[in-house]
């Protein structure tokens, strides 16, 4: 008898190494994948100014005491978006002021989904003897969900960082570390503004699933859930007004944060209701919001009233006028993540309550990775990656970053700068930095590629009228036959 409980507690620990080896494992993969596109775009001089060269300047500027500013927008960064985690990255900068660290940063967090996720999952799923073999399957494959590679894309944004904090408090508060729980729920706030909604429903997991038994932690877990959506409300309704009213802000707000089009407000209610209606059925949105629900297995169907968390971040961005935000592209869908692993993870302890033990029985592991199958399709068919790895992509360009320095070189480091797009995230280390497809400054100084990478942002008509300009009114000081370097109008 002892013999045979010496065998099954092997057996059960054998289990469970197994299952956080595979989620090391994929997140480990997953940053190796991401690192290695991300850091091979930025070296071939084609990553987006928006995003990467923006916050790396954010950052430059306020490691070098200028606060959180850019040229690229007006007035304090605060007033954009609310994100003081990024004294994070400047922290770091302090010592190695590299655009290559916010890369790093963003695959770090991307990868720590898989690992947070599955400390979250295995603390919903307990005491079930199949918790972490269960959790292991449904969480290793989210480092390569269909909605965190096209976060990848989008280079760096702290939601990335944010969310496995999030998903971490969660599991400090189920296993009762209450005061972990606080301090990572508010590190996560602190990473932009709609954590206040993932934050939220992972206290309110906490709470639920504490029982009656746990009065103190459902206390601490309902104040934290009410905390954080009345900090949400302040934060966007009173504080980043505030802080673009007293720096001059003058990007306009609703951009970012408006619903339905201005034509369609003045219109009335019909043709409101109508716009909304269109909105909400957008094809491309709901197809990527039903894929994460499929990325979990469809298990959140099991428990339909906990897939309603997904609901208030998913019609936010299906209504926004702010593209590729409707369609949940680039980081937008990263709002999705926690509603989704809550609602599985719910749905999975429906599964193990129905199977009635049966999933521990000898052999039963061996289906268990069938439940990582649909994840693993989805983030097939609707990678963002594909059609950028073709020969001549952004992520198969030859280097050119130790090129590019040579010809910044003849530039002063303090001068102004109007670069082209792909260009701008290696030189956004200064105070005054310009695209080409902007008006150009008459003092700054013109770096041109003769292969640009041009994202679809970019007016290719205005790049090609500016260069005119520029070829035509200022002295040529470099060519290498790749890039051209230009200096100001008096200069």
């Amino acid at each position: 008898m002892q013999d045979s409980l010496e065998i099954e507690r092997a057996s059960s620990l054998g289990v469970r190494l197994a299952g956080s080896g595979l989620v090391v494992a994929a997140a480990t993969g997953a940053a190796g994948w991401y690192l290695t596109l991300l850091l091979g775009r930025l070296d071939g001089a084609a990553s987006h100014a928006y995003d990467l060269a923006f916050f790396q300047q954010l950052v430059w500027n306020l490691v070098n005491g200028n606060g959180l500013i850019s040229s690229f927008e007006s007035g304090n960064f605060l007033g954009l978006h609310f994100s003081p985690l990024l004294i994070l990255a400047a922290g770091i900068e302090t010592v190695s002021p590299d655009v290559r660290v916010l890369t790093v940063l963003h695959v770090i967090g991307l990868a720590a989904l898989g690992p947070t996720a599955f400390l979250f999952v295995s603390q919903i799923l307990r005491p079930a003897r199949a918790a972490r073999m269960v959790a292991a399957v449904l969480t290793a494959p989210i480092p390569f969900w269909a909605l965190t590679q096209r976060a990848a894309v989008a280079d760096f944004h702290t939601e990335a960082i944010g969310i496995p904090l999030a998903m971490l408090a969660g599991w400090a508060g189920l296993s009762g570390r209450l005061r972990w729980m606080w301090l990572l729920a508010v590190a996560a706030l602190l990473a932009k503004e709609d954590q206040a909604w993932s934050v939220a429903v992972v206290a309110l997991v906490v709470g639920l699933r504490a029982g009656a038994g746990a009065p103190r932690i459902r206390r601490h877990a309902g104040s934290l859930a009410g905390g954080s959506l009345v900090y949400g409300i302040l934060v966007v309704s009173l504080v980043m007004p505030a802080i673009r009213g007293a720096t001059g802000g003058t990007t306009p707000f609703g951009e970012y944060y408006g619903w339905l089009p201005e034509s369609v407000r003045v219109g009335g209610p019909v043709a409101a209701a109508a716009a909304i209606v269109r909105t909400m059925v957008r094809p491309e949105g709901l197809a990527v919001a039903g894929g994460a629900i499929l990325s979990g297995a469809g298990l959140g169907l099991l428990r339909p009233r906990w897939l309603l968390v997904l609901v208030p971040p998913l019609v936010l961005n299906l209504l926004s006028v702010h593209e590729p935000q409707p369609a949940l592209g680039l980081h937008y869908g990263l709002s999705l993540i926690v509603p989704t692993v809550v609602a599985t993870a719910l749905g999975a302890r429906r599964l193990l309550a129905i199977a009635n033990g049966r999933w521990s029985r000898p052999g039963a592991s061996r289906w268990t990775w069938v439940l990582a199958v649909p994840a693993l399709v989805v983030a097939v068919v609707q990678s963002p990656f594909p059609p950028a790895l073709t020969a001549g992509g952004p992520f198969t360009r030859p280097a050119a970053r130790e090129q590019l320095a040579s010809a910044a070189a003849v530039i002063p480091p303090a001068a102004p700068i109007a670069a082209d797009d792909g260009l701008a995230a290696l030189l956004a280390n200064r105070r005054h930095l310009t695209l080409l497809h902007m008006p150009i400054p008459s003092g700054a100084y013109v770096i041109a590629d003769r292969l640009p990478s041009i994202p679809g942002y970019v007016d290719r008509q205005q790049r090609e009228a500016s260069l005119e300009v520029v070829a035509r009114e200022r002295p040529l000081l470099y060519d290498d036959g790749r890039f051209r370097v230009w200096g100001p109008h008096d200069g």
